[in-house]
């Protein structure tokens, strides 16, 4: 605009000294580069190259620069003529003027000229750097073994990576792409087609988020493929995908988990055998004599009583063979909701045929409506393995009697650290501001073993996990079981943890996702407020480090004074330097002489009404053992739920 506004001023000037001139070719010139600018920004957005931009915008200048030219002449010429008249400084002024007005406009078109060189140079560059950036980014696309798709919010297929399309039916038509409707998602437990509500492409467009889901893929029940499915919004929403689909082929993967898991099974009823046998053979001894008493008729009065025991013993055969080929045929599956007490009553019933009678089963439910989201085939497996390790370690310490029980409880997400899940750790605690009441919180399920066997040493305990370790001489054993229970829980999102001592027993704690009576993953829970102190002082004896610095800082959180020591003959010296405090809070096995029972109860000897909890992470310990002080036994991990509780509680009663 300054520019045609300057061409106007020229001609008018010029029409002053009589010259008839217009600037038309320098007019098109101007208003050309004008429109131009915005035909290079259009190119730029619509990704053309810079070459065909520059064809686009490239002007003939050469009109106006003639004409320019002329103007100039006139101008010099009029300049010439009245060069004599140096006196007129008003004519002077005023073709002095004209000329650097003229000069100016040559600057800005030859400035707009550079300008747009330069901007042409930088667009070639950025689009340089982008067809480079692109470059990348599909060299990684069509690298990647796993399936990547991107969906519109309308369903249509804007981006796939070539091993998506061989995955869902080899498509070779560039995106946008319908959904194959020939695919079918399916059940892995009876490959049964999913509804449509169920259909995890139509969820993800409603907005519910996939991670390491398994289901069976096929075309027309050809070539089945199990496949393991995220689905996310992309980070960026302004983007035309809407959801970003991940599909990895774990075919190979999962076939050869089937395998092993009922080779795992098998080798399970392979170690129940003379169990079996024994009671087979009891049941059918009682057949045959009862039969031989009926023949030998010299009883008549108690033939119904012959022929019902016969057909009790029948029965008990029949129930225990159905048990027998549901264990052995049950198929490796998926993640489902398993009520937890069936599934223990049922192998209890099991393994009850062969374990020795000497060895005590018992099970504890914390509430009989748990639920887990596991693999049920596996988890059946795991108990069964526990079971069996139980029995082989009270067998191999020639103990008279022995005692295996399994516990089951609810836990929070907030009592357990899931980052590189240690096996043999004994448990963590986030702190009470981490569990705000304000938070949501996941639930989970803990399936404990427990056995009064002479328990690992730390070696022993290090490397129970190792595939094909085992402290069985000769044929005892694969050493496959904690391996195989370790590999079952790192797939289902859960974790495991060993507690043992010397001469103390193990206990194996299996923690595993909370499920619903609907078959779903329990969803996470808003947390209740938690009970918080008034300022008491608490004695906490410790001896892990790291479980008693996180436990410190919980009970910090709930408004307590904590004196922490690590063993109890220094809580003693403490207690008998006069420290005063209002409750014992300690664990049970601990280094030096005095445990935690000792410790209680010479504490208790000079103070009554003491409160006092324990905490283990064994759970063989009965009241029996106490001692003196009978109390509650907190397990480790504890929630800061169960912990604060528990702590009110203790505290209410002294008061």
């Amino acid at each position: 605009n300054k520019a045609l506004h300057l061409i106007d001023a020229l001609e008018a000037d010029l029409a002053n000294r009589g010259h008839d001139f217009q600037f038309q070719d320098t007019k098109s010139m101007v208003s050309g580069y004008k429109s131009r600018l915005s035909i290079v920004r259009e190119g730029h957005l619509a990704g053309l190259p810079p070459s065909e931009i520059d064809t686009r915008v490239r002007f003939d200048d050469g009109p106006a620069a003639e004409e320019i030219a002329e103007a100039r002449t006139l101008l010099f010429t009029d300049f010439s003529k009245a060069s004599h008249e140096v006196n007129s400084a008003a004519f002077f002024r005023t073709i002095v003027g004209t000329t650097l007005a003229l000069a100016a406009l040559i600057v800005l078109l030859i400035y707009r000229r550079i300008e747009d060189q330069a901007h042409n140079k930088q667009l070639a560059k950025a689009y340089s750097k982008l067809e480079r950036t692109f470059a990348r980014k599909n060299m990684v696309m069509n690298s990647i073994s796993g399936g990547v798709i991107g969906l519109s919010s309308a369903g249509k297929i804007v981006l796939i990576n070539p091993a998506a399309r061989h995955l869902i039916g080899d498509l070779t038509a560039d995106p946008p792409l319908d959904w194959p409707e020939a695919l079918q998602f399916r059940q892995v437990d009876d490959l049964k087609p999913l509804n449509a509500d169920a259909h995890p492409i139509r969820r993800a467009l409603d907005g519910t988020t996939f991670r390491d889901a398994i289901f069976v893929l096929s075309v027309d029940r050809q070539d089945d493929r199990y496949v393991r499915l995220s689905a996310n919004p992309p980070p960026d929403s302004s983007t035309e995908v809407a959801v970003v689909v991940v599909l990895d082929d774990i075919t190979e993967q999962e076939r050869r988990r089937q395998q092993y898991d009922r080779a795992q099974r098998l080798e399970a009823l392979g170690q129940f055998t003379g169990g079996i046998a024994h009671d087979f053979n009891n049941m059918l001894a009682t057949i045959q004599y009862a039969v031989q008493l009926i023949q030998s008729r010299s009883k008549p009065e108690k033939l119904d009583h012959y022929l019902t025991t016969a057909l009790t013993a029948v029965e008990r055969g029949s129930n225990l063979t159905n048990r027998l080929l549901s264990f052995a045929r049950r198929q490796p599956g998926f993640s489902q909701s398993v009520r937890v007490e069936s599934v223990i009553r049922e192998i209890i019933a099991l393994a009850e045929i062969t374990i020795e009678s000497n060895i005590q089963i018992e099970a504890s439910f914390q509430d009989d409506d748990l639920w887990v989201y596991c693999d049920e085939g596996q988890l059946e497996n795991a108990v069964l393995n526990l079971l069996l390790n139980s029995r082989d370690a009270i067998i191999g310490s020639d103990q008279a009697h022995g005692r295996v029980t399994i516990s089951v409880r609810s836990v929070n997400a907030s009592a357990l650290v899931f980052q590189a899940p240690q096996p043999t750790t004994h448990g963590d605690l986030m702190t009470a501001a981490q569990a705000d009441s304000d938070e949501m919180d996941l639930r989970f399920v803990e399936i404990s073993v427990t056995d009064d066997g002479p328990g690992m040493s730390e070696e022993v305990r290090r490397r129970a996990v190792d595939p094909f370790f085992s402290t069985r001489s000769g044929n005892g054993g694969t050493g496959l079981g904690l391996s195989m229970v370790y590999g079952f829980l790192q797939h289902s999102d859960g974790q495991l943890r060993i507690y043992s001592e010397p001469g103390r027993g193990t206990t194996i704690r299996m923690v595993l996702p909370r499920g619903q009576a609907t078959g779903e993953r329990e969803p996470a829970r808003l947390t209740s407020p938690l009970e918080r102190g008034a300022g008491e002082t608490i004695l906490f004896v410790e001896d892990e480090p790291e479980l008693s610095a996180m436990m410190t800082a919980t009970l910090e959180d709930l408004n307590y004074v904590v004196i922490a020591e690590t063993s109890g003959d220094n809580a003693l010296i403490r207690a008998h330097d006069g420290l005063a405090f209002d409750l014992l809070l300690t664990d049970i096995v601990m280094p030096g002489k005095c445990g935690g029972f000792e410790l209680a109860a010479r504490l208790r000897a000079s103070r009554a009404d003491l409160p006092v909890i324990y905490l283990s992470g064994y759970y063989g310990f009965k009241e029996a053992d106490m001692g003196e002080v009978v109390a509650p036994i907190l397990p480790k991990p504890c929630d800061a739920q169960q912990l604060a509780s528990t702590l009110r509680q203790a505290l209410a009663q002294d008061s």
